[in-house]
C-alpha cells in the first residue's frame, strides 16, 4: 500500500516534509508515503493537473490519497472514478469551492501577489498559522513559495474559486480534517464533503489552516488511526 500526498497551493510539497516525518513513525514498514508535487512555472487548470496526477499514480499498487487544501478538488475527482459495487444516481450539480474565509476574499490576482511578497514571520503567524507554530515551519512556508512563479499563484487561487466539478458519491472511506480555527476556508465546507462522502470520518483538530504544518504530530497521530482502521 502506498500514501500519496497531493500538496496545497505551493504545489511543491515541501511543506510536507514536518508531517511526513511524524507520519512515518506510526505506519506498517510495508506501507510506503510518496508526495508528488506540481510544475511550479506552469500555468495548469484543475483539468490538467488531474490528467497528471492520474499519469503517475500508480497500476498496480493500493493507494490513498491524502490531499491538502488546493489539491482536495484532484483527490475526488480522482477518487470519483473509482468503481462503485452500486453505482446509483450522480448527485445534482457541481462541487463547488469552498465557503472563503476572511483571508480569501481578495481578487486571485492580489492574493497571488501577496503571497510573493517577502512578508514577516510574525504577520506569516498572524494570517496562516498561528502563534504556537514554529518559525521553522513559516521558513518552510517561505521556500516553498519562493519556488513558484507568481502567475501560477495567481492562477491556482483562480482556479480555488471558480472550479466545477460534477458531483459523485465517494463509495470508499475517507477523513476530513478541520481546522478548528481556519481563517481561509469556513467551517460549513464540512456539510459538501458530508454530501459526497458517506463513509465519511470528520476530525477537528485546533489550529490554523496549514493544519498539517502547524500541527504534524496531531495530524500524523489521527490520519495514522484512521489509515490503520482500513489496513
Amino acid at each position: 500500500m502506498r500514501i500519496i500526498l497531493l500538496p496545497g497551493m505551493d504545489g511543491t510539497g515541501i511543506l510536507f516534509r514536518p508531517f511526513v516525518q511524524e507520519l512515518r513513525k506510526g505506519l506498517p514498514e510495508e506501507v510506503s508515503v510518496q508526495v508528488l508535487s506540481y510544475p511550479a512555472d506552469q500555468v495548469l487548470s484543475y483539468g490538467q493537473l488531474i490528467e497528471d496526477v492520474a499519469r503517475r499514480l500508480p497500476a498496480q499498487e493500493e493507494i490513498i490519497l491524502l490531499a491538502e487544501s488546493f489539491s482536495g478538488p484532484i483527490a475526488y475527482a480522482l477518487a470519483s472514478r473509482q468503481p462503485r459495487p452500486d453505482p446509483g444516481p450522480d448527485l445534482r450539480g457541481h462541487l463547488s469551492p469552498p465557503a472563503q474565509g476572511p483571508y480569501l476574499a481578495a481578487p486571485p490576482r492580489l492574493m497571488g501577489l501577496l503571497m510573493k511578497i517577502p512578508l514577516p514571520t510574525f504577520l506569516l503567524k498572524r494570517v496562516l498559522f498561528d502563534q504556537a507554530t514554529t518559525s521553522e515551519t513559516v521558513a518552510l512556508f517561505k521556500e516553498a513559495i519562493s519556488k513558484v512563479e507568481g502567475p501560477v499563484l495567481t492562477a491556482r487561487m483562480r482556479e480555488i474559486t471558480a472550479f466545477h466539478i460534477k458531483r459523485r458519491a465517494l463509495a470508499m472511506p475517507c477523513a476530513y480534517i478541520q481546522a478548528g480555527n481556519d481563517r481561509l476556508i469556513a467551517s460549513s465546507h464540512a456539510k459538501e464533503i458530508r454530501a459526497i462522502a458517506p463513509q465519511l470520518t470528520e476530525i477537528e483538530i485546533p489550529g490554523p489552516h496549514f493544519i498539517l504544518q502547524a500541527r504534524p504530530e496531531k495530524s500524523a497521530q489521527v490520519i495514522g488511526e484512521f489509515l490503520n482502521s482500513l489496513l
